[in-house]
């Protein structure tokens, strides 16, 4: 048997442990991972996905507020990821009551500018 690195003893830090069955669906990387969770879901996954997070939103920011981007640790980046989520399914929720709606121009349609000296790089 080899010795593997420790596995972290919770998907995300410990105070927000009662949000860890979101991560595995909710905890995505990238936009195009988030829009496609968002197009997939109905809207009562999304409601409860929503309902979830809300209570904890102000906590979660305070929390990633105290730390870097860089050298994140894997619990805080998918308790970031769950944040970024959120801010994806907030227009189904709170403008559109509805998935996707067939009056918008859907994001995937625009494309990504690279921006010297603005674009975060990935």
């Amino acid at each position: 048997m080899t010795l593997a690195e420790p596995r972290e003893a919770s998907l995300l830090p410990p105070a927000f442990a009662d949000l860890e069955p979101l991560v595995a669906a909710w905890s995505l990387p990238t936009e195009e991972q988030r829009y496609a969770k968002r197009a997939a879901s109905t809207m009562e996954e999304i409601r409860a996905f929503h309902d979830a997070m809300m209570p904890r939103i102000q906590a979660v920011l305070d929390y990633l507020d105290g730390l870097s981007l860089d050298g994140l640790a894997d619990n805080a980046r998918r308790l970031l990821y769950l944040a970024l989520s959120l801010a994806e399914i907030a227009p189904s929720i709170y403008f559109y009551n509805d998935v996707m709606p067939s009056d918008v121009i859907e994001p995937k349609r625009f494309c990504r500018w690279t921006v010297p000296h603005m674009t975060p790089e990935l």
